[in-house]
C-alpha cells in the first residue's frame, strides 16, 4: 500500500514475508511520478483477532522504497546525480548479466556557452568491480561564433503577384567550426507566402503574420540558427548563395525605396 498523500501512479510490488514478519519489498514496476521519499506499507494478510499467536504478533511494517527502473532485466535504483563532479550513480538491485550487454542511455543538456569536448567514463564498484572505461565518443562539445556577415537580398521589380531576389556571401573564412544563418523579411507589402533557398535547397520558414504589412522598420524572422556549414564549405568554398520569393495578393511598395521584397540574411561564424 502506498502511503497516503503520495504522488505518482503505477507502482507494483510484492511484500516478502518470513515467519509473519515483512522482510523486504520487491518492486516489479516503479510506476511514474514518485519522489525519492516514497513510503510503502506492507500490512499483514489477516487481522490480529484471527492470526495473533501472542503478544509478539507482528505489526504492519512500513518500508522506504525508492522508485525503480528495469534495463534489460537488471533492476536499478533511480539515478543520483552530482553536478559538481558530473557523476551519475545507479545502484544495481539484482545482478548484471555476463552473457548479454547492458545498455545505458543518458541525455545531457549542452551549456549555452562554448565548452570543450568531454570524455565520459563508466565503472562499477562492489564485490566484483569493473575498472573505469572510456566511452567511444566524446560529448558536450559546444562551439561559439564571434563574427558575422550580412547580405541584403532585394527585388527592385515585381509582377502583380510575385517578387524574387538573390544574393551571395563571399570570402567567408573556411576555418571555423560553426556556420549558422538567419533570415528576416521586411514588412512591406502583405505576403501570402515567402520561400527561401540556401545553396538552391529550400528552407523551412515561419510565414509572416497578417500584421507584417506597411511597417517598414519591422522585420519578421523567417528562420534562425540554420546550420549551413556543409553548404558553405562544399562547392566553391567560402561562398554561399541565398534567394527568396514572395507571393502577394497584390504587390505594393509601401516603403517607397523601390524594394518590393527585402530579406536580410546574416551569417554567423
Amino acid at each position: 500500500t502506498v502511503m497516503a498523500d503520495t504522488a505518482g501512479t503505477g507502482l507494483m510490488a510484492q511484500c516478502m514475508v518470513e515467519q509473519g514478519m515483512v522482510k523486504s519489498i520487491a518492486v516489479s514496476n516503479g510506476g511514474m511520478g514518485y519522489s525519492m521519499d516514497l513510503m510503502v506499507d506492507c500490512p499483514r494478510a489477516c487481522s490480529v483477532d484471527i492470526c495473533s499467536a501472542g503478544d509478539d504478533a507482528p505489526e504492519p511494517t512500513g518500508l522506504s522504497v525508492r522508485p525503480m527502473l528495469k534495463a534489460q532485466g537488471v533492476v536499478l535504483s533511480a539515478a543520483e546525480f552530482e553536478r559538481s563532479s558530473g557523476t551519475i550513480r545507479l545502484a544495481v538491485r539484482e545482478q548484471l548479466s555476463t552473457d548479454t550487454d547492458t545498455v545505458f542511455s543518458v541525455t545531457l543538456k549542452n551549456p549555452v556557452h562554448a565548452n570543450p569536448a568531454q570524455t565520459p567514463y563508466i565503472m562499477a564498484g562492489g564485490d566484483m568491480p569493473i575498472p573505469s572505461t572510456a566511452f567511444d565518443s566524446q560529448v558536450m562539445e559546444v562551439f561559439t561564433y564571434n563574427n558575422s556577415k550580412t547580405v541584403v537580398c532585394v527585388s527592385a521589380s515585381a509582377t502583380e503577384t510575385t517578387a524574387s531576389c538573390s544574393a551571395t556571401f563571399q570570402s567567408v573564412p573556411t576555418d571555423r567550426q560553426v556556420y549558422v544563418l538567419k533570415a528576416e523579411v521586411q514588412c512591406n507589402a502583405k505576403a501570402t507566402n515567402v520561400s527561401v533557398t540556401v545553396d538552391s535547397v529550400a528552407q523551412t520558414v515561419t510565414p509572416p503574420p497578417d500584421s507584417c504589412e506597411d511597417h517598414c522598420s519591422t522585420y519578421h524572422s523567417l528562420f534562425s540558427m540554420v546550420n549551413v556549414k556543409d553548404a558553405l564549405l562544399g562547392g566553391t568554398a567560402g561562398e554561399l548563395g541565398v534567394a527568396g520569393t514572395a507571393v502577394y495578393s497584390k504587390a505594393s511598395d509601401f516603403c517607397g525605396a523601390g524594394n518590393h521584397l527585402k530579406i536580410i540574411f546574416t551569417l554567423q561564424y
